[in-house]
């Protein structure tokens, strides 16, 4: 196998690939999509692979060690193309095999370095068949991802809100994430007759993808506005594909909450809305750098401890505390203007845009 490519593409990919197994399979090869190498991984319960173009002189795999390929694409001098390589043996019949033998190297054209053979043999992701395929484009999917996946719990004992929920509501799919202190959801159409098979409403009508998935999903789909993300959703797990990647994902073995109960009706009684920029009003909390846990006060103006914050909303003798972290999360997830509806009595507060009809906020309010 040989093959020149973009030493930042190539890097890019085996970075993703790296991120889910520490056994790498470089894959090059020749179709009628033209001259491409597959960088594979799987941990089994994730597997992806990326495809970058390549300049193709003599096809063939090898299992590499995710952590040696990485340190010698980023050793890697030259600022465009590297080569890599993986000896055959020998150069013809009866002659002694090749020094690098079996062994894999990358070059920038000065330096020669070589790449382990990983001991570890990646485990593949099978799930079951069939499904309903709703399909989002690739700026809506990673849109989505990007604005929930902040919301989603680190605590292990909460496995099942370690990840994102992926469900359908009406003709529109979602994805939902939780950490049980806020709450962020967000919609798009269903571009496809095939997600009828998808059933509405519930918890048990989705499925949770794990944190790790996401985030792999999220660098890979990223970028590709216009072009269309295929999804299956299989009753263990999704499969999802773009133009130069395919990720498959067991989901996480757990029931999401059902979020659709806790959202409070804003014109219900001791509710009130203000409208501000919590873009703006995220950022100012950022450079404030609050510690961790540290609460925002909100009433006719902001305040971190004795800091006043600019940007706030004027709450007219009402007065509530969020934690200030989880409120700037909101500020660079939605990125401008929202309205926050309010519960004077201590409630959850509900954030919405008219620039994303599609985008819930949620934030449970601190005690003073």
């Amino acid at each position: 196998m040989k093959f020149t490519a973009n030493k930042r593409a190539l890097a890019r990919a085996v970075g993703r690939a790296a991120a889910i197994g520490e056994a790498v399979t470089v894959a090059a090869t020749h179709d009628s999509s033209g001259q491409h190498a597959a960088i594979s991984a799987s941990d089994g319960d994730i597997a992806l692979s990326v495809r970058v173009r390549v300049d193709l002189v003599r096809a063939g795999s090898f299992r590499a060690d995710a952590r040696t390929l990485k340190a010698a694409l980023a050793n890697a001098r030259a600022k465009d193309t590297v080569t890599l390589a993986v000896e055959d043996g020998a150069n013809m019949i009866g002659a002694a095999p090749a020094a690098d033998a079996g062994r894999m190297w990358v070059t920038d054209g000065e330096i020669r370095r070589t790449v382990a053979e990983s001991e570890a043999w990646p485990v593949g992701v099978k799930l079951t068949a069939g499904g309903p395929r709703p399909i989002w484009r690739h700026g809506d999917l990673t849109a989505g991802l990007d604005r929930v996946a902040f919301a989603m719990s680190t605590e292990e004992t909460r496995y099942y809100l370690r990840g994102v929920f992926l469900f359908r509501a009406g003709e529109r799919v979602g994805m939902a994430a939780s950490d049980g202190h806020r709450l962020a959801v967000a919609e798009t159409p269903l571009d496809t007759g095939d997600g009828d098979d998808w059933p509405e409403n519930g918890a048990d009508a989705g499925l949770i993808l794990p944190a790790k998935a996401v985030k792999a999903l999220r660098q890979a789909a990223g970028g590709d506005g216009d072009d269309m993300a295929f999804v299956r959703v299989a009753p263990d797990g999704i499969e999802a594909s773009g133009p130069d990647y395919e990720l498959t994902a067991r989901a996480v073995d757990g029931r999401f909450p059902d979020f659709r109960r806790i959202v409070p009706d804003t014109a219900g009684e001791g509710r009130a809305t203000v409208h501000f920029d919590i873009g703006a009003f995220g950022a100012s909390i950022r450079r404030a750098k609050p510690a961790k846990g540290e609460t925002v006060l909100l009433n006719g103006y902001a305040q971190i401890g004795q800091t006043v914050i600019d940007g706030g909303p004027r709450l007219n003798g009402d007065a509530i505390r969020f934690n200030a972290s989880y409120l700037a999360d909101f500020g660079s997830a939605f990125g401008g203007p929202v309205n926050m509806n309010y519960d004077t009595a201590g409630g959850p507060a509900v954030f919405q845009s008219p620039a994303a009809p599609g985008y819930l906020g949620l934030l449970m309010p601190m005690r003073a």
